[in-house]
C-alpha cells in the first residue's frame, strides 16, 4: 500500500511506508470508504490487496461510512467493486445508525406515527422512513426533520419535490427550516458531510449548519461523531468476546475532520 500517515499524539505525525509496518502494532483497522478504499466507480490500485493480506494475518476490519444508507446497501454497492465480505468484519454506516435512531423515535410514540419532515435522496427515501415506524409530514405538522439527501424534499407521503441539483435544493430550504426551528423540531442529520468528496457538491451537513444557525437542535450520527466509533467497537466486542484495546486500533481515512478528528477525540491511533 502506499504511504500513510499515523497520527501520534507526543512525538507528532510520523510517515510510514504502508501498512506492512503496521502489522505488529494494530489488530485493528477501521478503514473510510469513499476516498481510501474506492472512488466510488472503482477500487484505487493496491486497497484489494492490502485489505487480503491484512486477513491474512489475522486483521479485524471494519469499513465506516459517513453513507446514508443502511448497511445492506453499502454491502452490495462495495461488492459490486470487488469488496467481498471475505476482506472485511463489518460495515458501520452513518445512515445504520440514523436508522436506529429514528426507529426508537417511532417506537417510543404510542398515540400515532412518528412524522418526519425529509429532506432526502429520493430514490430510497420512502423505504428508509416506512421501514422504521414513520410517515412523511410537511414542515407544519412534523414531529423531526430527518436530513439524508440532497435531492429531495418531502410534504406526505407521495408528494415528493425533486431537484436536478444539491445547489437547487439547498438554495430552496431556507424556508421550511425556519418553519421548523420556529416550531423547535429537532433535526436528524444521517451524513454530517458539508461536502461530496471529489465534486465539492453541498452534502445534508450543510442543512445542518443552516438548522444551527436558525437555533434549530441537531443530532448528527457518522464521523467524526462518537456513536460511529461506539457501534464499531460492540461489533468488534461481539465477534471477540472481549472489548477490543483502543491502542491496538488504527483508524485510516482521508478526512482530518471527520476520520482523524472522531479517531483522535477517542483516543484511536490514525
Amino acid at each position: 500500500a502506499a504511504a500513510t500517515v499515523v497520527e501520534d499524539d507526543v512525538q507528532g505525525p510520523e510517515v510510514v511506508g504502508g501498512f506492512a509496518l503496521l502489522l505488529d502494532r494494530y489488530d485493528t483497522f477501521l478503514l473510510d470508504q469513499w476516498g481510501v478504499l474506492h472512488d466510488g466507480k472503482q477500487p484505487y490500485d493496491g486497497a484489494l490487496e492490502c485489505m487480503a493480506k491484512l486477513r491474512a494475518h489475522g486483521k479485524r476490519i471494519v469499513l465506516l461510512s459517513n453513507s446514508s444508507v443502511r448497511r445492506t446497501n453499502s454491502y452490495a454497492g462495495l461488492e459490486r467493486l470487488g469488496f467481498g465480505p471475505e476482506l472485511f468484519d463489518d460495515i458501520v454506516t452513518s445512515g445504520e445508525l440514523s436508522w436506529h435512531w429514528l426507529k426508537e423515535q417511532a417506537l417510543s410514540r404510542t398515540d400515532r406515527p412518528l412524522r418526519v419532515f425529509v429532506i432526502g435522496r429520493g430514490q430510497d427515501d420512502e423505504e428508509y422512513v416506512t421501514s422504521a415506524g414513520c410517515v412523511f409530514s410537511g414542515p407544519g405538522t412534523a414531529d423531526l426533520v430527518l436530513a439524508r439527501g440532497m435531492f429531495s424534499v418531502w410534504r406526505s407521503e407521495g408528494d415528493m419535490q425533486a431537484f436536478a441539483t444539491a445547489e437547487q435544493l439547498l438554495g430552496a430550504i431556507d424556508p421550511a427550516l425556519a418553519q421548523c426551528a420556529a416550531l423547535g423540531l429537532p433535526m436528524l442529520v444521517s451524513n454530517p458531510d458539508q461536502n461530496r468528496p471529489g465534486s465539492g457538491a453541498p452534502m445534508p451537513g450543510q442543512i445542518a449548519s443552516k438548522y444551527q444557525a436558525l437555533g434549530g437542535t441537531v443530532h448528527f450520527r457518522g464521523k467524526p461523531h462518537p456513536e460511529v466509533y461506539a457501534a464499531s467497537v460492540a461489533s468488534l466486542t461481539e465477534a471477540l468476546g472481549t472489548p477490543p484495546a483502543p491502542e491496538r486500533m488504527c483508524a485510516v481515512g482521508d478526512s482530518l475532520e471527520h476520520d482523524i478528528g472522531g479517531a483522535r477525540a477517542l483516543g484511536i491511533p490514525n
